[in-house]
């Protein structure tokens, strides 16, 4: 999410949705309020994604430079998900904005993901300089995003 007052969200969260954008300005942590409101869901599902990198946060010892958040790959392939399968064909309009938030999300932003992957490390050694006992490490893999169509 980018940091910005409400000002700011009101006027880069698209009009009909409440999640969809830098932020929410829902009043509620967990509705969806908008005029397009499977949109605004799938917006809303998407913030509360589990495993994220806040921006110019570190985590996984992976720095994010980015002014958004990047999240786990699963959340955003259920993000395209849910977004394409958010209006009916005869639902033109929704189609449209699900469309360009899509685009706007998976092309326009040049955006990634990550997943994350685990090592054995060695935790302590011995004094002949033999690894005694081990750990699990978390690091994560960066990728491009798929475009949206």
């Amino acid at each position: 999410m980018l940091s910005a007052g409400i000002g700011a969200q009101r006027w880069a969260i698209p009009y009909g949705t409440t999640w969809c954008g830098p932020g929410n300005i829902s009043r509620a942590s967990n509705v969806a309020e908008g005029y397009f409101k499977k949109i605004d869901r799938c917006c809303m599902i998407h913030d509360h994604c589990n495993d994220t990198i806040a921006s110019l946060s570190m985590k996984y010892s992976y720095f994010n430079f980015r002014p958004w958040t990047i999240s786990d790959c699963e959340c955003d392939e259920e993000f395209r998900l849910c977004l394409q399968n958010s209006y009916t064909p005869e639902q033109k309009i929704s189609k449209m904005m699900a469309t360009r938030i899509g685009e706007l999300f998976f092309n326009n932003l040049n955006n990634v993901c990550f997943r994350p992957q685990y090592n054995k490390v060695c935790a302590s050694w011995n004094d002949a300089h033999d690894c005694t006992s081990y750990k699990m490490k978390t690091y994560i893999k960066i990728y491009d995003l798929a475009l949206y169509e």
